[in-house]
């Protein structure tokens, strides 16, 4: 089953990809890099913005994924204390 996992090249995003491909699932990853690493990837990178309604559409029509997970965000966690 494909899944697309918007900000699947970050931290958290990336955990859920290898958790779905570990499951038997094909995680499609979305992501503009932004604050991601793409090595992290398991299965297909898409390169985009959530911004671009085009690309995003087109992602959706070549994979047809049947669920969707939205990691992407703009968010820094530093140390605290």
């Amino acid at each position: 089953m494909n899944i697309l996992v918007t900000g699947g090249a970050g931290y958290i995003g990336s955990h859920a990809c290898k958790l779905l491909a570990a499951k038997g699932h094909v995680p499609i990853t979305y992501d503009n890099l932004s604050a991601a690493i793409r090595w992290r990837c398991d299965g297909p990178l898409e390169i985009g913005d959530l911004e671009d309604r085009q690309r995003l559409r087109g992602v959706i029509e070549r994979y047809r994924p049947a669920a969707l997970m939205h990691f992407a965000a703009f968010a820094y966690v530093g140390r605290v204390g």
